[in-house]
């Protein structure tokens, strides 16, 4: 009985893995036409790396396609060779294989999450590292512009992010609740700290009463709540953070009265993620009772199987 579950559960793994890695093969080979226009402009090496870490990425959406087309074809081969008989008559009843299917099932779902939350991000840090190593390009030289209202009046914030910690050309515009110009400061680069930043070599521009009052200085602290993993995340794309980076950003915005919607969805994505791909186990479980012995019976489940997974994909995509 030990023996014929072992079958079981190696044939659903060994067909998931397979549907897995045909498909990422698939889409990295789409990955690399699309970017070889760009050739001239990137050179090969950034083609090669572009392409490359796009994997994990590439493997993360995909597995809830990969796990329903691989369990289908392998319960309907399982059916088809009369295997999944024997092991009905050993005593493998429905239960157990509804319990099978939910280890396997909670199985792929982790290795979702730790794709999702780890490989992921970790793979888009390290692109951008080599990057940045390999052309001639500042790839962490970006421009950015971010509202914050820690202080009690309005602050917009124009700098470019250098490193984690480090800032340059910065522009921080104040006003008050009434939208009147209060004072601007410049520094040509300044340090993020845990209550705030430290700017160096800079001006402040006051307005009172239609009167412009300027003063230089050599070191200035302003508090921000603009920190460094906000000013991360706010650089890279949605996609390429975790889920606690996600709720930082969510509780940022929300602070500062701007957009949550583009990273609350996507926080929700990740919490629903594990049980999308536990549910496409579940839907191939009811081909481990169909009749099929015709040739073209596991071709006919692998259409539904792929209409099944490309439409979630698809919804996932557009929502």
């Amino acid at each position: 009985m030990r023996i014929n579950r072992k079958i079981f559960d190696h044939s659903i793994i060994k067909s998931i893995m397979g549907a897995t890695i045909g498909f990422v093969a698939l889409f990295y080979f789409f990955d690399m036409l699309e970017e070889i226009k760009n050739l001239d402009r990137y050179g090969l090496k950034k083609l090669l790396i572009n392409s490359l870490f796009s994997i994990p990425q590439r493997v993360y959406e995909l597995l809830p396609i990969s796990v329903v087309i691989g369990a289908s074809v392998a319960l309907v081969n399982l059916t088809k060779n009369l295997e999944y008989v024997v092991l009905r008559v050993s005593g493998f009843n429905p239960y157990l294989a509804i319990k099978k299917i939910g280890l396997i099932g909670g199985m792929f779902a982790m290795v979702g999450i730790i794709f999702g939350e780890i490989l992921v991000p970790s793979a888009m840090r390290l692109k951008v590292d080599i990057l940045s190593n390999v052309t001639d390009v500042p790839i962490n030289d970006a421009k950015f512009w971010i509202k914050d209202l820690s202080s009690g009046n309005h602050q917009v914030i124009s700098a470019h992010n250098m490193s984690e910690s480090l800032v340059k050309d910065i522009n921080i515009f104040e006003y008050s609740n009434n939208y009147e110009f209060q004072k601007i400061i410049s520094a040509k680069e300044g340090l993020i700290l845990d209550k705030g930043w430290k700017l160096f070599n800079g001006k402040i521009i006051f307005f009172n009463d239609s009167r412009l009052k300027i003063e230089e200085f050599h070191e200035y602290f302003v508090p921000l709540s603009v920190y460094s993993d906000i000013l991360r995340a706010q650089m890279e794309p949605i996609n390429g953070l975790n889920f606690l980076q996600l709720m930082n950003m969510v509780r940022f915005l929300e602070k500062n009265q701007l957009n949550i919607l583009p990273y609350s969805v996507s926080a929700w994505s990740r919490i629903s993620y594990p049980f999308s791909i536990l549910l496409m186990a579940f839907l191939a479980l009811p081909f481990a009772y169909t009749s099929i012995r015709d040739r073209g019976g596991v071709a006919k489940v692998s259409i539904v199987a792929t209409f099944w997974g490309l439409t979630f994909y698809l919804l996932n995509h557009l929502f």
